[in-house]
């Protein structure tokens, strides 16, 4: 987390490393991003459709020895391109 929150010390960054079955859909929507580690299939599933449902960015990942993945779903997202 603190490596994180080094990344952009003008958002607040927190944690919750407790057992995500263990909460409500709405503790999730009080964010503007999740992102999963070390979760079950089952609990990435919920996770992503909660923040589908809530309009929050979602991002999971997992590393499996020397194997790994990502996954984000933006739901909507606009990017802004500068061209100079």
């Amino acid at each position: 987390m603190a490596r994180a929150q080094l990344l952009n010390p003008m958002v607040q960054v927190t944690h919750d490393s407790s057992n995500p079955d263990d909460k409500t859909d709405e503790f999730f929507a009080q964010f503007h991003v999740i992102c999963a580690t070390g979760c079950k299939r089952s609990q990435l599933i919920r996770l992503n459709r909660i923040a589908r449902q809530k309009d929050v960015k979602f991002f999971a990942a997992d590393v499996f020895g020397m194997f790994g993945f990502i996954f984000s779903d933006l739901g909507e997202h606009h990017y802004k391109q500068y061209v100079n």
